[in-house]
């Protein structure tokens, strides 16, 4: 446990700890149930402010960041409950004095909505988390095409002789891969595959370079003519 941990603990501690002192020593002529009633009540609204070091919300490993994404309306549903409950403990209990049957209602209703706007906060997280897997899914193609044709890169270095206009033409596919945008039309999809198995033919022939030459031109001319077609293909 780090010092911030530490001292977090430590702030919920003490603070629950003056909590419970303040409303003993100033209960007046509260009844017991309803002091009891008030200081849970102050003590689950003052937890919600620490839940962070109770229960982690974010996690390092979720590249989502999905919860990052609700937590404004977290937030704003924590503080308009914690005024809503103290404002039901002023007017319950020093304005008209209700007994504690109608606060317990009052309280499990402003609890009842508490949940209902956390719960719209999960489903916000879901939806940001399902917004970045499509952007993930739609990205994969983009990102084995890089990767094919670095393979490529790789092995051509490893062959000597090869003629530098074909070097330079792998080269220059290698680096206006970025130009290309995500996308998830059949089409794309379509031809970032035909663009990856055209590639392996060329790496599959590369070795053989001066027996397969036309059949590596062949392939290299249609990868370029695939890339042109998939770069004009904008994200949707």
């Amino acid at each position: 446990m780090n010092y911030k941990n530490i001292l977090s603990w430590f702030t919920l501690i003490a603070g629950a700890a003056i909590i419970i002192t303040a409303f003993i020593l100033f209960q007046g002529n509260i009844p017991n149930n309803i002091l009891t009633l008030n200081i849970s009540i102050s003590l689950f609204a003052y937890i919600l402010y620490f839940i962070d070091i109770l229960i982690p919300w974010i996690s390092k490993k979720d590249s989502s960041h999905k919860i990052i994404g609700s937590l404004g309306i977290r937030w704003f549903f924590t503080l308009l409950y914690t005024l809503s409950a103290i404002t039901a403990m002023i007017i319950c209990n020093y304005t008209y004095s209700l007994s504690f049957n109608f606060q317990i209602i009052v309280h499990s209703s402003l609890i009842f909505i508490l949940l209902l706007g956390f719960t719209g906060m999960l489903h916000s997280s879901e939806q940001v988390n399902q917004i970045y897997q499509h952007e993930k899914k739609y990205a994969n193609g983009i990102k084995e095409m890089k990767t094919s044709i670095l393979t490529l890169q790789n092995r051509m270095y490893t062959i000597n002789d090869l003629p530098e206009s074909f070097v330079n033409r792998i080269n220059r596919l290698e680096e206006n891969i970025r130009f290309i945008s995500p996308s998830n039309t059949p089409e794309s999809y379509q031809l970032e595959n035909l663009f990856i198995e055209t590639i392996n033919n060329i790496i599959i022939a590369l070795p053989n370079y001066t027996l397969n030459q036309d059949a590596i031109e062949i392939h290299l001319r249609e990868s370029e003519r695939i890339y042109q077609n998939r770069k004009n293909i904008y994200s949707n």
